[in-house]
């Protein structure tokens, strides 16, 4: 989701990665190594500055995401009313 939600045509280094997780930048490589193996991110050399490595998203890593979305968009439509009690019940007052 972080590379997703970068947006279209905008590069993401493994740099960029760690920042937005908060994590450090080893462990964003153990990160994209493990996505890398199931094939849902590939590395590609920058065009600009050939020592930088640009992530993408595969259509696996796509195709996924979609599903993901989709699951949680129902889950949330599940637990729209009991969210909106909550959400009413507990609401400041004052």
């Amino acid at each position: 989701m972080a590379i997703k939600g970068l947006g279209r045509g905008k590069p993401m280094t493994t740099g960029d990665l760690a920042d937005r997780l908060g994590i450090r930048h080893h462990s964003a490589v153990g990160l994209i190594d493990r996505l890398l193996s199931k094939s849902l991110v590939k590395r590609q050399p920058s065009a600009q500055d050939r020592r930088q490595v640009l992530l993408a998203l595969t259509p696996k890593a796509d195709s996924l995401l979609a599903q993901l979305s989709t699951a949680h968009r129902d889950e949330l439509r599940r637990l729209s009313p009991l969210l909106h009690t909550l959400l009413t019940y507990f609401k400041p007052k004052g």
